[in-house]
């Protein structure tokens, strides 16, 4: 299934080969940030059991059909309670999106040791001045943690 987050998570492994700052990880024994030589984004997922966090690995080098394949196999091990903590090693950043369950506004927490997270809300359609004119377009909330 091809959705939002897919998209978005692609989107972000471009832009953390832009900006490595934000795709790295905090080492407070020895004072330090770390940063990542790969991209591997967190997906938050909400189960039964719980927040988890499970790992897109390498997401800068899947295409969109493939990023929704790991998260439909990853959203099914979650919900199965098949997670292991490796699956849930690793990020350099997390997404976690809570559009599907109507959420607009919300303050996402970061996944220590990473140093941020990116939380998206529901997509509306709002009105936008384009050319001294007003247009509905499709606007999506977003947060920077």
């Amino acid at each position: 299934k091809l959705t939002l987050t897919a998209f978005l998570i692609k989107i972000m492994a471009a832009a953390l080969n832009v900006h490595p700052k934000f795709n790295s990880s905090l080492d407070l024994a020895n004072n330090r940030l770390v940063l990542k030589k790969y991209i591997n984004i967190g997906v938050a997922m909400d189960t039964e059991r719980g927040l988890v966090v499970p790992v897109i690995r390498n997401a800068n080098s899947l295409n969109v059909i493939k990023i929704a394949q790991a998260i439909g196999q990853l959203a099914e091990r979650a919900k199965a309670g098949k997670i292991s903590p490796d699956d849930m090693q690793g990020g350099g950043m997390t997404i976690t999106n809570i559009g599907a369950l109507a959420g607009s506004y919300f303050t996402p927490i970061v996944n220590y040791p990473e140093v941020a997270i990116l939380g998206v809300g529901r997509a509306t359609s709002q009105p936008v001045l384009v050319d001294g004119f007003f247009q509905p377009r499709l606007m999506l909330e977003e947060v920077l943690g």
